[in-house]
């Protein structure tokens, strides 16, 4: 039986040109940078300058995503499981677009039910991990695993904890 496993990382507010995976002449991706079979796209472009727009159109690539299926449904059509992992809050019960392509997931888990809580001290995405190595560790044979990552929101020093302080900048830091 063939196996695969897909991880998206969604890294809400990275800036390309702050990623030294894509030149910064700051190291701040020298984990991404040490992966054998890391996917990059080079000619990404963000559809939207914020969340609400951004990650439906690249959910569907539709210009009215209202309903739109998401990529999700092709990946568990083709045998995948699908996790979705978010450090975002979840609004009610599903009552954003982000929040129903979640939903249509196998596994689907959100750290926080409540936006207030993400500036919280202590809510960094590596909090993530753990479900993230329950996903990996899940016995199917065929996963695609998001991570949908709180990632460099402002308040940039609040995205961090403090052994990634090596650089000046709050907003390299968060990359890091």
């Amino acid at each position: 039986q063939q196996t695969a496993t897909y991880v998206l990382v969604l890294g809400e507010s990275a800036r390309r040109d702050h990623l030294a995976l894509y030149g910064y002449t700051s190291n701040t991706t020298p984990l991404m940078a040490q992966q054998k079979d890391l996917l990059v796209f080079n000619n990404m472009v963000s559809y939207g300058y914020n969340t609400s727009t951004s990650i439906p159109y690249l959910m569907t690539k539709a210009n009215d995503v209202a309903m739109q299926p998401s990529f999700l449904s092709v990946f568990k059509q083709a045998g995948f499981k699908v996790f979705w992992l978010s450090n975002q809050a979840k609004y009610g019960e599903f009552d954003s677009l982000i929040s129903s392509y979640a939903a249509s997931a196998d596994v689907v888990h959100f750290m926080s039910t409540h936006s207030y809580s993400m500036n919280a001290p202590e809510n960094f995405d590596e909090k993530l991990l753990p479900f993230y190595e329950q996903a990996l560790a899940d016995t199917a044979s065929k996963k695609l695993i998001v991570l949908h990552l709180y990632g460099s929101h402002p308040e940039f020093e609040k995205r961090y904890p403090t052994s990634s302080n090596v650089f000046a900048s709050s907003y390299d830091n968060s990359i890091y």
